[in-house]
């Protein structure tokens, strides 16, 4: 039988970022992965552009951290628009049915 959740989905964090990344090809943290093409081209979760992180920053509330389009992970104004990446986190047993667009229309499905 089949089993629809709704369940949240929100902004990632920066170490989901780091964990991101394939540790084989790169060995910086996530705030250097702009220094080196194998970090940022071989992290799943970089999209080559600009997208806020989840976590504000705690040394000013008007700041949150964020992915540049460069892979550098910084910080900056929340004030204006940029883009958002949202994630959800699957447990080991889950699975993405890959024949799924994710559109409205077509929702990805986890098995």
């Amino acid at each position: 039988y089949e089993k629809s959740i709704t369940a949240n989905i929100g902004l990632m964090y920066p170490s989901d970022y780091g964990y991101g990344v394939d540790f084989t090809k790169c060995t910086k943290e996530p705030y250097n992965f702009n220094t080196d093409t194998n970090c940022k081209s071989n992290d799943y979760l970089f999209k080559g552009e600009f997208t806020w992180l989840l976590s504000p920053k705690a040394s000013n509330s008007d700041f949150a951290f964020n992915v540049s389009s460069s892979g550098f992970v910084g910080s900056a104004s929340v004030y204006g628009s940029s883009a958002v990446q949202p994630v959800l986190f699957l447990l080991s047993e889950q699975a993405i049915r890959d024949e799924h667009t994710g559109d409205s229309s077509d929702p990805i499905r986890l098995q």
